[in-house]
């Protein structure tokens, strides 16, 4: 175990703690200067909306919504929003930095390379700058996991209920922390702690995400009539199913309900409508295109029931979601063909989509993001309007070389330690499963909920380096980071 306590440790590195706010200081007055005002787009603007308007249920997560409003009693200035979301990302990426240099340790001679290389990513400024949940979600999904890596280092009360709070944030903030559970089970089965402290852990991380979903599911249900946790998730099942329709045959009888029959008749009526390039990777345009058949089938359960769109909007999710599900499960390697493997290729290279296109092609705002931040127009300028674009491009490369390092890491590590009989300490290996579960689970989530493009893999911009090199580091079966 480390000797010496997280606060005397971090007093050693005064001088790199200085650099590293000097270097963000100046980024942030550097990002400013090219762009005084965020980067917005389509789901800016809801966020702002749900937030003018109290929302607490909408058809995403309202949690960033709740962020906006509680930054929003401090000040209405959008630039202050941009830089409390570029401290959260400061923050913690230094938390995760010296945490693991500390718990783990990080080769000596890579550690000033990677605090500069962390902090000057174009792209975590590019995010912080956007009026979307990205950056936040990014810097809460650090946090929970630097946590968990106290959790199996040093098993301390703390790190437990700590990890409970962020990761009841990140819930409220993106859907996609519903896998993280797993991930805090992987962790305290494999921490230091007597089995006491593990069977709370675990007890506890369960327990709360099942009463989070139960709570969330009687809020919309209270709001919209319909039992459901997440209206989106059946608008997007259905979306992802679609993409191998033209290559199946369906039988309409063979339909779970006289609902999806229905559905299906529009889809098979409507689905060359929507405009959905061809040879390009998975998309949500079945979501949001307005001649989509799932759009279609959501206005005729509105005149037909004669209730308003939203909760509409809500009630078809189910109906959604069996039709998607019965394609998917009838047609696997349709489905694997024509969605799976396209979105895999794009969780190496994905799509820049947002980031590479600076206030969405010179958007105007609506009335309620204009008063929302005060703004004295409702067109936005910067600068250097090419200049994002011009940094962005490379990052599609710079993530397939990214996680063909991180998976090359985490073989090389296999075999170095089983086939050459080379031992880690058991922390070492704790890390290497806790992080290769998170890994391999963020990945197979994300390609199997959603259409992947850049901003979904922020978190592995900053975990996969430090977590890579941290395993890199010479063998050492005592339990001492070197």
């Amino acid at each position: 175990m480390p000797e010496e306590n997280f606060l005397t440790y971090l007093r050693g590195r005064k001088k790199m703690l200085l650099v590293a706010a000097g270097i963000s200081t100046t980024l942030f007055l550097l990002l400013k200067y090219c762009f005084p005002y965020p980067d917005f787009f389509e789901d800016s603007t809801n966020y702002v909306l749900w937030a003018y308007d109290r929302f607490d249920v909408a058809y995403r997560p309202v949690g960033y919504s709740y962020f906006l409003r509680g930054i929003h009693v401090i000040s209405s200035s959008a630039t202050f929003a941009v830089f409390v979301q570029y401290l959260f990302f400061f923050l913690s990426t230094l938390f995760c930095y010296f945490s693991t240099d500390y718990l783990f340790g990080i080769p000596a001679k890579l550690k000033w390379l990677l605090l500069i290389v962390l902090l000057a990513n174009p792209l975590m400024l590019f995010q912080a700058n956007l009026i979307s949940s990205d950056s936040l979600f990014c810097s809460l999904t650090v946090t929970w996991i630097t946590l968990c890596l106290w959790v199996i280092r040093r098993n301390e009360i703390w790190a437990m209920l700590a990890q409970l709070v962020v990761l009841y944030m990140a819930l409220e903030v993106r859907y996609t922390a519903l896998f993280f559970p797993v991930v805090a089970v992987v962790a305290f089965v494999f921490c230091r702690g007597m089995w006491l402290y593990k069977a709370a852990g675990i007890a506890i991380t369960l327990s709360f995400t099942f009463l989070f979903v139960q709570l969330q599911k009687d809020l919309v249900t209270r709001r919209t009539g319909v039992t459901v946790f997440s209206g989106f998730s059946g608008w997007q099942i259905a979306n992802n199913a679609l993409y191998c329709y033209k290559k199946i045959n369906i039988d309409r009888n063979d339909l779970p309900t006289a609902n999806t029959q229905i559905l299906d008749q529009l889809v098979k009526r409507y689905i060359d409508t929507v405009e959905i390039p061809i040879n390009t990777p998975p998309s949500s345009a079945y979501i949001w295109h307005q001649n989509s058949p799932l759009k279609l089938y959501c206005r005729l359960v509105s005149k037909r029931g004669n209730v308003d769109y939203t909760s509409a909007w809500f009630g078809v999710s189910h109906t959604l979601s069996d039709y998607g599900w019965y394609i998917i499960n009838n047609f696997p390697w349709q489905f694997t063909q024509c969605y799976l493997l396209p979105n895999a290729r794009a969780w190496f290279y994905p799509a820049l989509e947002t980031v590479v296109n600076y206030n969405a092609s010179d958007m105007r705002l609506p009335p309620e993001t204009k008063e929302w931040f005060a703004f004295d127009n409702d067109k936005l300028w910067c600068r250097y309007p090419d200049l994002q674009r011009n940094i962005a491009v490379v990052f599609p490369t710079v993530s397939l070389l990214l996680n063909v390092l991180i998976i090359a890491v985490i073989c090389w590590f296999i075999v170095r330690h089983a086939v050459a009989r080379k031992m880690p300490s058991r922390d070492t290996r704790n890390l290497f499963i806790a992080w290769s579960v998170f890994y391999f689970a963020f990945m197979g989530f994300i390609i199997f909920a959603a259409a992947v493009n850049l901003r979904f893999l922020d978190p592995v911009f900053i975990l996969g380096p430090i977590i890579s090199l941290s395993l890199l580091r010479p063998v050492n079966t005592t339990d001492q980071p070197s």
